[in-house]
């Protein structure tokens, strides 16, 4: 808030709140083993993405993964990218709550994000 009790965004970049249910896999840094997981969207931005994990993440806040990111094929547009890719740095990790029993997780990209079409399209319900 500003002095005149005004809020302010302090973004630089715009964020698209959407929610849609992904797959999603990731790779520590310096690990050989991938970890992967659902999850459904609830923003994005060029600069990283927030989502909630039906299952507690092999993750914790600072982090440092390459993530691919998996979305279901538009049935309405079969040319939208559906697939992100980029080294990202783990900000924070929310609990599940009393409303919802999902995991909260805000990753920031480090390198990237690739936006691309998958090479194996999935559909999911």
């Amino acid at each position: 808030m500003n002095t005149e009790g005004v809020l302010v965004e302090r973004r630089l970049v715009p964020r698209l709140y959407i929610s849609l249910y992904f797959t999603y896999q990731f790779q520590l840094s310096g690990s050989e083993e991938t970890y992967e997981g659902r999850a459904i969207l609830k923003d994005i931005s060029v600069r990283g993405l927030y989502f909630f994990s039906e299952t507690a993440p092999k993750l914790k806040s600072g982090d440092v993964a390459t993530f691919v990111f998996n979305f279901p094929q538009s049935e309405f547009d079969p040319f939208l990218v559906n697939q992100i890719k980029g080294t990202a740095v783990v900000k924070r990790i929310e609990p599940p709550t009393e409303e919802s029993s999902r995991y909260g997780i805000v990753v920031e990209f480090l390198e990237g994000p690739v936006f691309r079409e998958a090479e194996n399209n999935q559909s999911y319900s």
